[in-house]
């Protein structure tokens, strides 16, 4: 980047035509990052703050640690969110749009590839396009494989990702500000957050950590070269950050589709599951059979014609997820108050709602049933709990939305 193109990006127009899109979707967020500050907090002092963030980028910006958050995914699991302070998301955001003019010269801008990419009227990116596109394809080509990179982020290749970005950024400005988000690491936290930090096998100085606004550049990178040999070849490629469908004409395809990933892959040094795993990630299915992608199921509907609905065990999988907190010694081990609580089913019904969208889910009322209801039985099953079972029945209406609740659990 050359100086005037780092003032370009430093400018306040910038930074806030990149706040002003970020606040559309930041400003009923309240996940902070290290520093304490919250979008809604930053926003009482935008101007002081954008007029902070161009002074640092023009004399050096230094980015912050991550705040770890777990992350309940449909299978039951946890994956570990990582969490840039304000300021950091809206500097990546920048980075980012900048990024987009050099999809050309960066190699990453293909059929196949739907994360972090400009899409146009004719062609569209993102997760809709993504899931909406393997609907069309599957009409087409109804034999599906489907896997996901083993511990993706946190396996990248630093070395190998600094030596892509050295090759194909044009301005070195752009390279160190790109760098120093690749070094990102966590912040020291609360030992549980660490416990599961450890169990995700989160090293400090391998892998780039998941949930920045630059995550899913990284995954492009990283893997072009993978888009590359699969739609060369022919084979009909879905892929969103490690998450990859390839629809297909038969089984047999499908097993030459699976070694050809395994072999670009490996040379890369990263993993896919077995295939012959009980409930592995990797996935042949015929015609008639549902596979599982980008955390729905993409099944037969009749007449030749899909679509994308949640599984029961995915649903089951949520509502246990979120309704462990209704356990008091849960929520003791996991040392949370009433407010911190509070502060964590919202963070998590927000992140579901924003991971499936109710136009993409054929049984989406399902899910809304379940997260309608989560706060309220949540904090009901803890007050019968502390209070006796039946102590909250006579409270007035005023006490029960004070209290978060609602009639249905006051009856129980």
């Amino acid at each position: 980047m050359t100086g005037n193109a780092l003032h370009q990006l430093a400018s306040i127009t910038n930074l806030r035509h990149e706040w002003d899109e970020f606040w559309k979707k930041a400003k009923r967020q309240t996940t902070k990052g290290v520093d304490g500050v919250s979008p809604t907090d930053f926003a009482k002092n935008l101007t002081v703050n954008l007029e902070t963030i161009r002074r640092a980028l023009l004399e050096g910006y230094q980015f912050s640690p991550l705040i770890a958050l777990p992350f309940p995914k449909p299978n039951g699991k946890e994956r570990i969110i990582c969490v840039p302070t304000v300021a950091d998301r809206l500097v990546q955001r920048a980075i980012g749009s900048r990024l987009r003019r050099y999809h050309d010269l960066l190699r990453i801008n293909n059929d196949g590839s739907f994360g972090f990419l400009a899409g146009t009227k004719n062609k569209p990116k993102g997760v809709k396009a993504a899931r909406d596109y393997a609907i069309a394809l599957r009409r087409k080509f109804p034999y599906a494989y489907k896997s996901d990179i083993t511990s993706f982020f946190d396996s990248i290749p630093r070395n190998d990702l600094g030596a892509i970005v050295d090759q194909s950024v044009p301005t070195r400005s752009l390279r160190d500000l790109i760098k120093g988000v690749m070094a990102c690491e966590i912040s020291a936290s609360r030992p549980e957050v660490e416990r599961k930090v450890e169990a995700a096998q989160i090293r400090r100085g391998k892998g780039v950590r998941q949930g920045m606004p630059l995550s899913p550049f990284f995954a492009n990178l990283i893997l072009r070269d993978f888009d590359r040999e699969l739609l060369k070849k022919g084979y009909k490629l879905v892929r969103y950050a490690d998450d990859f469908l390839v629809l297909a004409n038969s089984k047999e395809e499908c097993l030459e589709i699976d070694s050809l990933a395994r072999n670009l892959l490996s040379s890369q040094r990263f993993e896919i599951p077995t295939l012959d795993a009980e409930n592995s990630k990797t996935q042949i299915r015929d015609p008639n059979e549902a596979v599982d992608f980008l955390g729905l199921s993409l099944e037969p509907s009749g007449d030749g014609e899909y679509q994308l609905a949640f599984t029961d065990k995915q649903l089951d999988a949520i509502k246990r997820k979120l309704y462990r907190y209704k356990d008091f010694d849960e929520v003791k081990r996991n040392r949370l108050d009433i407010s911190t609580l509070g502060k964590t089913l919202d963070v998590a019904v927000t992140g579901y709602r924003a991971a499936y969208p109710s136009n993409l889910v054929s049984n989406f009322a399902r899910l809304e049933d379940i997260l309608s209801e989560a706060k309220a039985t949540i904090f009901g099953g803890i007050f019968n709990k502390l209070f006796g079972q039946g102590s909250l029945r006579n409270l007035s209406p005023d006490h029960r939305a004070f209290l978060c609740l609602n009639s249905t659990e006051l009856k129980k």
